[in-house]
């Protein structure tokens, strides 16, 4: 998943006014079926608002709300649920990432990490 971050800003042409700045970028991998979403607490740190793209299996993106769930700086792990858009019913489907076993791995094991670092399609 693809995941933007966004914070709310004093508008310089109306004092009054707040608006929304693009803050960061990042991403992340869907935990379960219930729209729960893994990734790095730096790429929601100070951030007042969150929206996760979502490809599904014919290629469709959908873009999501979510909220902060949980976080642990410490560890730069964060968790966030996808929010139910108007109308829907229950979670918003998703469909999790099949979890390995580092119990599994060899020494010398050719291992890869997924992400995006740079926002970068």
């Amino acid at each position: 998943v693809y995941i933007s971050t966004f914070t709310q800003r004093s508008s310089s042409f109306d004092l009054n006014a707040m608006v929304e700045v693009p803050q960061g970028t990042g991403s992340g991998f869907v935990w379960d079926d219930k729209g729960r979403i893994v990734t790095n607490y730096h790429v929601i740190r100070n951030a007042n608002e969150a929206k996760v793209t979502v490809t599904g299996k014919k290629g469709m993106r959908t873009v999501y709300n979510a909220r902060l769930v949980g976080a642990n700086p410490d560890k730069d792990v964060a968790v966030l649920e996808l929010e139910v858009a108007p109308g829907q019913k229950g979670p918003v489907p998703t469909v999790p990432i099949r979890l390995g076993s580092s119990g599994d791995l060899k020494v010398g094991q050719i291992v890869l990490a997924i992400g995006n670092p740079y926002g970068l399609d």
